[in-house]
């Protein structure tokens, strides 16, 4: 959805496919890792407030979905600025 938004938007398809390709899997894999480092570092926390596994990826894949829409957002605004 969003590549098709910002093709739209008159954004050079070379710097959709780089932009929402590799630096969006990259953001993407970035959480995971980051993810996964939480769930093992603050386990007594987490079981604490008897979360799962499972609500601390959901939040955390919602962080990478503002950071993605935040990249994006910046494309726009330097090919904007260009």
């Amino acid at each position: 959805m969003m590549p098709m938004f910002l093709l739209d938007q008159k954004i050079d398809a070379t710097e959709v496919s780089f932009w929402t390709g590799i630096i969006c899997q990259g953001i993407s894999i970035c959480g995971s890792v980051l993810g996964g480092w939480l769930v093992t570092t603050f386990q007594y926390v987490v079981q604490c407030f008897q979360f799962n596994n499972l609500i601390i990826s959901i939040l955390l894949a919602d962080v990478v979905f503002l950071l993605k829409v935040v990249v994006v957002f910046l494309l726009k605004v330097v090919v904007a600025d260009a």
